[in-house]
C-alpha cells in the first residue's frame, strides 16, 4: 500500500534515551519582522538582537542552518480570540519551542526512502505553511540524504506502522544531527556547524 503524501512538519514523538515525549516546550517570541508564516511542526532557529522579551527570540530555520528546535504550540490572539492555527508573515507573537537537542521527531520524506538511508543525514525543505489547514510545508529533503555531517538532521529510523514503509513519502523518525544547544553548537543563529554523525 503506498504512503499517503501529507506533508505536516516535525512532530515531537520521544527522546533518543527512549523516554515518550512529554509535552514540554519552552516559551519563545517571533518578532513581527518574521517575513514568513510559522505553523506547529516548523523548525526553527535562534534570532540574536531580536525585540527582547525577556525570553528566546526565534526566527523560521531553512536548509543549511544551524536550529534550536520545533514549534509545538502558537499563542496568537486575534481580536480578543486565541488563533493557535499559524502564525502570519510580519506577526509578531509568543510560541512554544521544544528545545532539547535529544528530541525524536516523526517527518514525512519528499521523495523515496530506501532501507540504506537509515542512519544517514538529510536536510530540510521549507516549503512555508498551508494558510487553509495551517499544516506545517517542512519535510525531510530526500535529495540531500548523505554521510555528510553538516546536515541538520539524522535519519533514526522508517517508522514502524501498518500504514508507513519503504518507498515515496515514508514517515521518519528523526533527530538533530545540529544544535544550537547542543550537537554541533552554534549559538549564533547563522548557518555551518559540525555534526554528530558523520
Amino acid at each position: 500500500m503506498a504512503n499517503v503524501d501529507r506533508v505536516r512538519g516535525f512532530e515531537p514523538v520521544g527522546f533518543l534515551s527512549g523516554a515518550s515525549y512529554n509535552g514540554e516546550s519552552r516559551r519563545c517570541y517571533v518578532p513581527s519582522g518574521q517575513d514568513k508564516a510559522l505553523a506547529v511542526g516548523d523548525i526553527v532557529k535562534l534570532l540574536a538582537n531580536g525585540a527582547s522579551k525577556n525570553v528566546p527570540n526565534v526566527t523560521d530555520s531553512d536548509a543549511g542552518d544551524c536550529p534550536c528546535g520545533v514549534i509545538t504550540s502558537i499563542e496568537r490572539w486575534e481580536d480578543g480570540i486565541l488563533d493557535p492555527t499559524y502564525l502570519p508573515a510580519s506577526t509578531g507573537a509568543y510560541v512554544l519551542v521544544c528545545m532539547d537537542p535529544n528530541l525524536v521527531m516523526r517527518v514525512q520524506s519528499s521523495g523515496t526512502v530506501e532501507d540504506g538511508d537509515v542512519g544517514a543525514n538529510a536536510d530540510l525543505v521549507a516549503a512555508g505553511v498551508d494558510t487553509d489547514s495551517g499544516a506545517s510545508g517542512m519535510e525531510i529533503d530526500q535529495s540531500t540524504v548523505n554521510t555528510t555531517n553538516t546536515l541538520i538532521f539524522f535519519i533514526l529510523e522508517v517508522e514502524d506502522r501498518a500504514d508507513n514503509e519503504l518507498g515515496a513519502n515514508a514517515d521518519l523518525l528523526v533527530g538533530f544531527n545540529i544544535h544550537q544547544y547542543g550537537h554541533g553548537a552554534d549559538t549564533t543563529g547563522s548557518t555551518g556547524s559540525t555534526g554528530v554523525h558523520a
